[in-house]
C-alpha cells in the first residue's frame, strides 16, 4: 500500500513538469461597454470646450467615465484611460489641460478638487450626453 501511495504520488509531481502548456488564444475583442448602450449616449464628437465653473458627474459610480458640461450649454460624456477613479472625478471642481479649456480625443486632462493635486488621464473618446432621450418602452422603473 505504501508504494502504490509513493509511486502515485511521484506520478502526480511530475505530471505537472511534462504537462503541455495550453496553446494561446488570441485574445477576445473587448465587449461592448453597457454604457454605451444607454439611450442618452449621443453621436461621438470631435472637440468639445468644458463650461467654467466645472460641472461634472460620475456614471454610475465607475472610474474613468465622466459626464461633463460644455461651454454650449450640453453636456459630453469622456471616456478616459489611466487613474481617474470615481472619487476624483466625483470631487473635482477644476479640469484642466487641453487647449483653452477645449479637448479633443488624445488630450491630458487633470482632475483637481480644492486647488489640490489631481489624476491626470488621457479622452479616448467623447460622445454627446442627450439631455433627454426617448424611454424604451421595455425598460422597467
Amino acid at each position: 500500500m505504501k508504494k502504490t501511495v509513493i509511486i502515485a504520488a511521484a506520478l502526480a509531481a511530475a505530471s505537472s513538469v511534462y504537462a503541455k502548456k495550453p496553446e494561446s488564444a488570441e485574445t477576445p475583442p473587448p465587449a461592448e461597454s453597457y454604457e454605451m448602450s444607454n439611450q442618452r449616449m449621443g453621436e461621438a464628437l470631435d472637440r468639445i470646450c468644458i463650461a467654467a465653473p466645472l460641472a461634472a458627474e460620475t456614471y454610475d459610480s465607475k472610474d474613468n467615465m465622466v459626464i461633463v458640461a460644455t461651454d454650449d450649454g450640453g453636456q459630453a460624456f469622456l471616456h478616459l484611460s489611466g487613474e481617474c477613479n470615481s472619487m476624483a472625478l466625483m470631487f473635482a471642481d477644476t479640469a484642466s489641460g487641453g487647449e483653452n479649456g477645449c479637448f479633443e480625443a488624445g488630450d491630458e486632462i487633470t482632475f483637481s478638487s480644492g486647488g489640490g493635486t489631481g489624476k491626470t488621464c488621457e479622452i479616448t473618446a467623447i460622445h454627446n450626453w442627450l439631455e433627454e432621450a426617448e424611454e424604451d418602452p421595455f425598460y422597467e422603473y
